[in-house]
């Protein structure tokens, strides 16, 4: 998956992110109580339907339970070690 823009919609508790990947695909990016979880929508998708009917792309606990902050280049990282 390559992201052909994204923006940020919050610093902290949660961090995240929405944008969209080189096929169109609506995605959003959410860290919140130490969970990283990515969604992306079908083709020509909105955020909404990334939120809320999105394949889950990746969700993993990794840092703490009352953790809300990550820079997105450790995100842009995971998700190029994950193959995602």
């Amino acid at each position: 998956m390559k992201i052909k823009s994204i923006r940020s919609t919050g610093s902290c508790c949660p961090a995240q992110w929405e944008g969209i990947t080189d096929k169109n695909e609506a995605i959003y990016i959410r860290y919140r109580w130490g969970r990283l979880t990515i969604q992306r929508s079908k083709p020509n998708g909105t955020i909404r339907d990334a939120i809320n009917e999105g394949k889950l792309l990746y969700s993993e606990q990794i840092g703490e339970e009352c953790d809300g902050v990550i820079m997105l280049e450790e995100v842009l990282e995971i998700i190029e070690k994950k193959g995602l």
